[in-house]
C-alpha cells in the first residue's frame, strides 16, 4: 500500500523519543557500527546522549534486494517541530506529509545505502530529536528511528 498522505502525530513522536531514551548508548553511530535493516513498522536504531556535538552521524542500511525510488531523512525536534534534510545536507521545515519529503539521493552500492544524517553542533538547540531515515521501494516506505537526547537526561 502506498503511503499517500500522513500527518505525524506529534505526541506519539515525543513518546517515541522518550521510549528510545531507555535504549541509549553514548558514542556516535557511524557506517562501521554495523548494518541496519529498515521496516514498514519502523526499526529501532537506538539512542545517543550528547552534549551538543554530533560527530558524523550516519547509518549503513542493507536493502535486501529492495530498489529505492527515493531516500529520505526527517526529524522531530522537541516533540513538535518537523524538519527534513535536503540533499545538500541542510535541515528545513517539513509539513508532515510524506509525499513532500525530499529525496536525499544517497548512492546505493552493493545493496547498501549510507544515510549521512548530520555532522554539526546542535548545542543549546537539543530539546530531544527523533531522527528518521527511510526509503521508498515497491510501493512502501521502510524506515527506522533514532533518538538524540541531551547529556544528563539519561
Amino acid at each position: 500500500m502506498i503511503i499517500d498522505r500522513i500527518r505525524i502525530a506529534r505526541p506519539a513522536l515525543f513518546m517515541a523519543a522518550l521510549w528510545l531514551a531507555g535504549i541509549g548508548f553514548a558514542s556516535p553511530v557511524t557506517a562501521d557500527e554495523g548494518v541496519h535493516r529498515l521496516t514498514e513498522a519502523g526499526a529501532r536504531l537506538g539512542t545517543m546522549f550528547i552534549d551538543g556535538t554530533v560527530d558524523d552521524l550516519r547509518f549503513a542500511v542493507a536493502l535486501d534486494g529492495d530498489v529505492p525510488v527515493a531516500i529520505h531523512v526527517w526529524a522531530t525536534v522537541g516533540g513538535s517541530q518537523l524538519r527534513q534534510r535536503t540533499n545538500e545536507g541542510y535541515w528545513i521545515e517539513w509539513n508532515g506529509i510524506f509525499d513532500d519529503l525530499i529525496d536525499n539521493r544517497f548512492p546505493v552500492e552493493n545493496d547498501t545505502v549510507i544515510f549521512k544524517v548530520m555532522d554539526e553542533d546542535i548545542g543549546g538547540d537539543n530539546m530531544g530529536v527523533t531522527i528518521y531515515i527511510g526509503y521508498r521501494a515497491g510501493g512502501v516506505l521502510k524506515y527506522g528511528l533514532f533518538g538524540l537526547l541531551p547529556q544528563g537526561s539519561e
